[in-house]
């Protein structure tokens, strides 16, 4: 993927995850912090901590195709624990 579709794509996912949260409610907005905590302490635990300098700032400019893909990895997870929450949510009720 050249760098100009991985920041489509990016984009699409951020806005994507932007959608989900506006229209998400307190209780999934705490299911899908748990489930990303899940996979954060997944990752931890077999890979140690990643350090803070490594990971860009929500408005830091990216500037290579590796931060790219990072972020928009990120963004996608982001967007499937609202979704899975959501799903939690409305089976729940």
């Amino acid at each position: 993927m050249s760098q100009l579709d991985l920041r489509d794509t990016l984009d699409q996912y951020e806005q994507a995850a932007t959608q989900l949260l506006a229209s998400s409610d307190k209780a999934v907005i705490g299911r899908a912090a748990r489930v990303l905590a899940v996979y954060v302490g997944y990752y931890q635990l077999r890979h140690g901590p990643i350090p803070p300098a490594e990971l860009p700032t929500d408005g830091e400019p990216l500037r290579s195709e590796e931060q790219l893909a990072e972020r928009m990895e990120a963004s996608r997870i982001l967007a499937a624990a609202l979704t899975v929450a959501s799903a939690a949510a409305i089976d729940a009720d």
